[in-house]
């Protein structure tokens, strides 16, 4: 009796405990529309992708060199989450190229995209995020940290508003404060 409640307890636990895992999914091709934006992690190739329902725009620039546009001819979210694009080269300097990668969902969602070029040999790698999504925390880190600067100017605390700043102190430069040095 006392072996088959412990058994019971246990096989309780383990089925609870499986059933509470959450299974992460992968995006829907619908959250792949937008904007992605990205880099190689070297950062000498900078990435721009636009993906519509149907097709799209993609283009490449390597540091110092005119940016390669290309078309999307087709694009396809298959099993695990694999993404893999058919391009046409529109700009006289786009050489053919292979783009394959992942997606992943969330609100920072990513998409790891693997480029091989004509001659193949190893493939670059950049990682790719939402516009959208990067713009509006770049600039909540802006309103921050010019905030902050204000506050340290003044001695105020107006907030993080710079709407209440703007109305306190209506000046187009914000003068920092140099160190003493001693």
């Amino acid at each position: 009796m006392r072996y088959t409640l412990t058994k019971a307890i246990v096989l309780l636990g383990f089925t609870t405990g499986c059933l509470a895992m959450v299974i992460p999914r992968g995006p829907y091709p619908e959250e792949l529309h937008g904007t992605w934006v990205g880099f190689d992690p070297g950062a000498s190739y900078f990435y721009r992708m636009e993906i519509r329902e149907r097709g799209g725009l993609f283009a490449t620039s390597f540091s110092g060199q005119q940016p390669e546009l290309y078309r999307i001819d087709s694009w396809n979210l298959g099993a695990r989450d694999h993404l893999k694009l058919a391009l046409i080269g529109v700009s006289t300097n786009a050489s053919p190229l292979s783009v394959d990668g992942s997606a992943s969902s969330g609100e920072a969602g990513t998409i790891r995209i693997r480029i091989v070029g004509p001659r193949g040999g190893s493939p670059l790698e950049a990682v790719l995020y939402n516009e959208r999504m990067l713009g509006a925390r770049f600039g909540a880190l802006k309103r921050s940290v010019e905030s902050s600067r204000l506050r340290t100017v003044t001695g105020k605390d107006l907030g993080d508003d710079p709407g209440k700043w703007l109305k306190e102190y209506s000046t187009d430069v914000v003068p920092v404060r140099k160190s003493n040095p001693q």
